[in-house]
């Protein structure tokens, strides 16, 4: 799921797009939703990848892209409770 959040850019004064893309295990096809949001015409804009706990090469895949990236870690012992 992406959720877009528009704030003003002070400096600018253009609005920018902050994209959020929550992923796990989503290395054959992160490349490319990034490749595709980065050429788009509007540049101004942040993206931001949150990582539940990725096994397979999706952080590599993302940080050939300038996003900002936060991992969540699963912790076993709080979904027992």
């Amino acid at each position: 799921m992406t959720e877009s959040i528009m704030c003003v850019d002070n400096k600018t004064d253009e609005r920018k797009v902050s994209i959020v893309i929550r992923a796990k295990n989503e290395g054959k096809y992160i490349g490319k939703t990034l490749s595709i949001l980065y050429s788009q015409t509007y540049k101004n804009i942040e993206v931001v990848l949150v990582d539940s706990g990725s096994t397979d090469n999706t952080l590599d895949e993302a940080k050939k892209f300038p996003v900002k990236i936060l991992e969540i870690k699963n912790d076993i012992r709080l979904m027992c409770l």
